[in-house]
């Protein structure tokens, strides 16, 4: 089986699922919850992913709307942030479900299955 050739994007899936399950974190005793510098880092993700999702936009788009209680329940959780007792923790984690949602369809819409398991 052959993988795109975008290594890049390749390495930065890859790095995103070592990540995504505290590999690295646990090297430094993070407290994944609450530290800054956990926090930053995913920002730096969300923020090279954007950069990256850019030519797969349309086609996100299109595997966003098909998904539509998704999107509902993504709405409502930064909607939640209206009536939260902590507004920008809310808004924090809200923020961050909607991006790991979108590079959820990233991921959909830019590899199959089995390139997802040989990742």
């Amino acid at each position: 089986m052959q993988l795109s050739k975008s290594i890049p994007a390749q390495l930065g899936v890859f790095a995103v699922l070592l990540f995504s399950m505290g590999a690295f974190a646990a090297f430094e005793n993070l407290d994944q919850a609450g530290d800054s510098r956990f926090q930053l880092a995913w920002a730096g993700i969300y923020v090279l992913f954007a950069v990256v999702f850019i030519p797969w936009r349309r086609a996100i788009l299109q595997a966003a709307l098909e998904q539509k209680w998704l999107l509902v329940l993504v709405a409502w959780t930064l909607l939640s942030t209206l009536w939260s007792a902590d507004p920008s923790l809310t808004f924090r984690r809200a923020f961050a479900l909607a991006c790991t949602t979108v590079l959820g369809f990233y991921l959909g819409v830019r590899f199959t299955q089995r390139q997802l398991l040989h990742l």
